[in-house]
C-alpha cells in the first residue's frame, strides 16, 4: 500500500465514528466495574477482558457492536490483501486499554488507533519456503 492511498482512508468518517464509539463504550464499561474482580463475579469469562493497563473490562453488547463495526470498516478499507480482522481487533483492544489508563483525550486515542491499524496493514513480511519440485544434482554444484 502506498502512503497516498492510506491517508484519505485514515480520515474515513464511518471508521472514525466506530472507533470513537468503541473507545468511549470501553472506557465507560471499565469505570462501571472500577477494575474490581468482585464486581464481575458470576459473569462469563467470555465477556470479560483483563490485562493491560486498563484492568478488567466487561465486554457489553455496545462494545462488541462498536468494535465489530470498527474492525469490519477497517478491513473493508484495507481490502483483503492488507486487512486482517484479528489483528485489527487486537490493536483496538490494546489502544482501548491505553485510553482507559489515561493516555490523552478520545480524539487522540482514535487517531492513534486508526494510525496503528494502517501501519500494521502497510507492513511487509518475507516468507521463504523450500521448493520440493526442484532437486539439484550435488555433482553439478
Amino acid at each position: 500500500m502506498t502512503a497516498e492511498r492510506i491517508k484519505p482512508q485514515m480520515k474515513d468518517k464511518e471508521l472514525t465514528e466506530f472507533a470513537t464509539r468503541f473507545l468511549t463504550a470501553y472506557a465507560a464499561s471499565a469505570q462501571s466495574g472500577n477494575g474490581d474482580p468482585a464486581n464481575y463475579e458470576g459473569k462469563s469469562a467470555l465477556f470479560i477482558r483483563s490485562g493491560g493497563p486498563g484492568g478488567i473490562v466487561e465486554i457489553t453488547d455496545g462494545i462488541a457492536q462498536a468494535q465489530g463495526g470498527f474492525v469490519h470498516r477497517a478491513a473493508t478499507l484495507l481490502k483483503s490483501k492488507a486487512g486482517h480482522e484479528k489483528a485489527i481487533s487486537e490493536i483496538g483492544i490494546d489502544h482501548a486499554h491505553d485510553f482507559i489508563a489515561g493516555y490523552g483525550p478520545v480524539q487522540n486515542a482514535v487517531t492513534a488507533m486508526i494510525k496503528a491499524v494502517f501501519e500494521q496493514a502497510d507492513a511487509s513480511f518475507e516468507y521463504l519456503a523450500p521448493n520440493y519440485l526442484i532437486k539439484l544434482d550435488p555433482a553439478a554444484v
